[in-house]
């Protein structure tokens, strides 16, 4: 069964490049007000970082703090990112 790949916007917020896994928030807007998702992610060892030029990066061009948009499957409720574009303001 193929994995069906996700994307999702967000912010990193924590990042540990040894165990390859990061967190990001993730704002909702609900109809009683805004509040934030935190998500935690597991780096695929194939993962592509580019900016939005398309640019290859390396995994440590990830810094707390920047808007990413991320691609992710599931697996067994683990999602792993398979690329991340850094957004640049």
């Amino acid at each position: 069964m193929a994995n069906f790949i996700r994307t999702l916007h967000g912010k990193i917020s924590a990042i540990n490049y040894s165990k390859k896994e990061f967190s990001i928030c993730v704002e909702e807007t609900a109809v009683q007000g805004t509040g934030e998702n935190k998500l935690d992610f597991y780096l695929d060892r194939n993962v592509r970082v580019t900016n939005t030029a398309n640019h290859l990066m390396k995994i440590t061009a990830l810094k707390a703090g920047q808007k990413v948009e991320i691609g992710y499957s599931t697996d067994k409720s683990k999602k792993i990112a398979s690329y991340i574009i850094i957004q640049t303001d």
